[in-house]
């Protein structure tokens, strides 16, 4: 039997329960370091976001032709050289209206209104002076969210703007904008590239690598299609046919082309209403051939089709007012 001199000293019981919270604490500090840990690596999964000021122009990033490749051969960025161009040479195919022409020390371009029977168009003619003035953004600066073009365009003070290709609404698609990757996950969709020295190409995106678009000076990517125009020829009705059901059914439609350096022509058209039944890709390809186009590309269209000029929408998108879209290709005014 124990005496009570063992029992009554509360020595040892103090010393093993201090030892049991030193133990219980280093646990607790280790647990929320490890909780800590996982939390900031979920975190990188979280969208992007872009950088606060992006400047008009930047340096020309150094190439490398051999990490790219497009649907014609390597991805090749030649040095940018400000064009000598001459724009409102373009000769429309109906009834054209000039709706605006601006000029800066910048930027240059010819906004035309194109009508025929049932049938509504807008032309945008652009010359650059450098590749980092076609721009883009995403609504609220993050990839997932949604807002009109024309809000989009005002938070980025944008002179001029189109809806881009609503890469948000997909949850692949390689998106590099503005030099900056958001997203690499490869789609079955026609990859366009638009590199530092401003030319358009494509390549299917199964076979595209994110990284190796960066380094051979991707500025942008747009993961929607198809593919209009390539070498300055219609791309064939099967790339057409494997990738939209719409080919058959006239839409309205937003589309980008190339007519030479840091020359560019956009068409925005009008669809779904009495005045304007929208166009077939076979029609929107043949239009961009009638106008010289190197390449083209289409974007997203049907009630995202938007064209927006100096604080307006001079479009009729065929939805009431316009669709919430995810992203703008934009123009800024030269700063004075």
């Amino acid at each position: 039997m124990k005496s009570n001199q063992e029992f009554s000293n509360p020595l040892p019981k103090i010393i093993c329960i201090a030892l049991i919270i030193i133990v219980g604490l280093l646990c607790i500090s280790s647990a929320q370091g490890s909780i800590g840990e996982l939390l900031n690596a979920g975190s990188t999964n979280a969208a992007p976001t872009l950088p606060v000021n992006i400047p008009t122009v930047r340096p020309t990033p150094t190439p490398s032709p051999t990490n790219g490749q497009s649907a014609s051969g390597s991805l090749t960025t030649p040095a940018p050289t400000a064009p000598d161009t001459v724009l409102g040479q373009l000769v429309h195919n109906g009834a054209a209206e000039e709706i605006a022409h601006y000029t800066d020390s910048e930027l240059e371009f010819i906004i035309t209104r194109v009508t025929r029977e049932n049938l509504v168009y807008y032309t945008v003619e652009l010359a650059l002076t450098s590749p980092y003035q076609l721009l883009t953004a995403f609504a609220g600066n993050r990839i997932t969210n949604r807002d009109y073009t024309s809000k989009i365009a005002q938070s980025n003070d944008a002179l001029l703007a189109i809806n881009g290709d609503f890469c948000g609404y997909n949850s692949n698609g390689i998106i590099i904008r503005n030099g900056i990757l958001y997203r690499d996950a490869a789609s079955t969709r026609s990859l366009a590239i638009y590199d530092g020295s401003g030319n358009l190409s494509f390549m299917p995106e199964e076979s595209a690598d994110a990284q190796a678009l960066l380094d051979a000076g991707a500025f942008h990517t747009f993961s929607f299609g198809p593919v209009l125009v390539e070498n300055g020829q219609a791309t064939s009705d099967e790339v057409i046919e494997e990738h939209f059901l719409s080919h058959r059914v006239r839409e309205p439609r937003t589309a980008i082309g190339q007519l030479g350096p840091l020359h560019y022509l956009i068409l925005v058209v009008d669809g779904r209403q009495d005045a304007s039944q929208g166009m077939l890709f076979s029609e929107l390809q043949e239009t961009f051939v009638q106008y010289g186009v190197i390449s083209a590309y289409n974007l997203d269209g049907g009630g995202s089709a938007t064209l927006y000029y100096n604080g307006e929408v001079i479009n009729s998108p065929c939805v009431e007012g316009e669709r919430k879209v995810s992203d703008i290709i934009f123009f800024k005014a030269a700063q004075s």
